[in-house]
């Protein structure tokens, strides 16, 4: 028999975690993109989490590889990082990631050291897992999409216009740049 999720509202969407013991769902209550609301389950279909609003439409939803964090790239120019508190069945806000336009989406690189965002403002951000902004790659167009390639050597942009750009990245240079803006803090 097939796993359901009870849910009355109209506007639903899911993601299950990396290691499918979670599933994290959003959903409009007023079907207006006003107000989202996050809900995290277990796989017996049994919410894990208190609900937690959102003023704002999200783009992209997705776990980290070890499924401890949640992700979401936003119409309100930023990208949010929440943790799953197993104890106190919560999600708690680590990191609002931003943006001069909306995040249009968000993944983490495969080792899950790494977050890149992609966004109407024409650039994709590199983020450490903390949050913090490594480095800006500027574009010419909008960008719908950004990914790192399993070793995280190479990132893959896609603009609106439907091209995709192949840009190297070397794991040297990102800990290099963090190191520097640390110590420019």
């Amino acid at each position: 028999k097939p796993r359901q999720l009870r849910n009355r509202d109209l506007r639903l969407a899911g993601v299950f975690s990396e290691e499918n013991n979670k599933i994290l769902t959003v959903h409009d209550p007023a079907g207006t993109d006003d107000l989202e609301t996050l809900k995290l389950w277990n796989f017996r279909g049994q919410a894990i989490a208190a609900e937690f609003p959102l003023a704002a439409h999200i783009n992209t939803a997705v776990f980290s590889p070890d499924g401890s964090d949640v992700l979401l790239a936003c119409s309100d120019n930023f990208a949010y990082l929440f943790q799953h508190d197993e104890r106190s069945e919560t999600l708690s806000l680590q990191a609002k990631l931003v943006h001069d336009a909306a995040v249009n989406t968000a993944a983490f690189s495969a080792d899950g050291r790494y977050i890149i965002t992609a966004s109407s403002d024409h650039s994709a951000k590199v983020w450490s897992r903390s949050g913090r902004e490594l480095f800006r790659i500027p574009h010419r167009k909008i960008l719908l999409a950004a990914e790192f390639s399993p070793d995280a050597q190479t990132v893959l942009l896609c603009d609106i216009d439907g091209m995709c750009w192949q840009t190297s990245i070397d794991p040297e240079v990102i800990i290099n740049k963090f190191e520097q803006t640390q110590k420019d803090l």
